[in-house]
């Protein structure tokens, strides 16, 4: 069975303002350590979304992109190459996904190109992750659009992980959460 990648998201301030996205994620930090997660990584992500050029990723719920990812703590940077597969629950953006390391941005996204994909829209983000057992806790800056916590785990199934992720919310102290993508929400508020 393929893993999935569960995920719950939850919005914690719509403001573009850095200064107002660190006051939430600083917030949210102390929240999640008060909860027994452990602070990870720090990194700096970009990712590249890109069309299909015979058919609807929109309208298919399919996404493909190509994420840069810079490791503020050691400076590394890797670049992954993913595809992410429609929806599979209502509660949350559960999803098949499949990623692959590539050595670099410049070739693939030239072959794509090529190929006749083409890009969509560029989302940039801060991330800090925490980690508890084998949840992944995200706090996402992200640019332009506000400051988000993302609840994470890889499963071969999808309502177990999806009831504990949100029993994890409800500990935290949130109740509503977003389906929406990050590439979704950007792509709303530009048009």
């Amino acid at each position: 069975m393929d893993p999935k990648e569960i995920e719950i998201k939850i919005g914690l301030s719509d403001s573009p303002i850095s200064g107002l996205q660190e006051r939430a994620a600083g917030e949210a930090a102390e929240l999640l350590e008060e909860h027994g997660f452990e602070r990870d990584r720090h990194m700096m992500q970009r990712d590249l979304y890109l069309s299909h050029p015979c058919r609807d990723l929109g309208e298919t719920d399919e996404a493909l992109r190509i994420r840069t990812v810079k490791d503020m703590d050691s400076g590394r940077t890797d670049t992954f190459i993913t595809y992410k597969g429609p929806k599979l629950s209502s509660r949350s953006k559960s999803r098949d996904e499949i990623e692959i390391r590539i050595p670099g941005i410049e070739g693939m996204r030239e072959l794509l190109y090529r190929l006749g994909f083409s890009k969509v829209i560029i989302v940039d983000k801060e991330r800090r992750t925490y980690i508890k057992d084998e949840v992944e806790a995200s706090i996402d800056m992200v640019s332009d659009l506000g400051c988000f916590l993302e609840l994470e785990m890889k499963s071969g199934e999808v309502k177990g992980p999806e009831e504990r992720l949100l029993d994890i919310a409800r500990e935290l102290g949130f109740e509503k959460t977003e389906r929406r993508s990050y590439m979704e929400l950007l792509m709303e508020k530009l048009n």
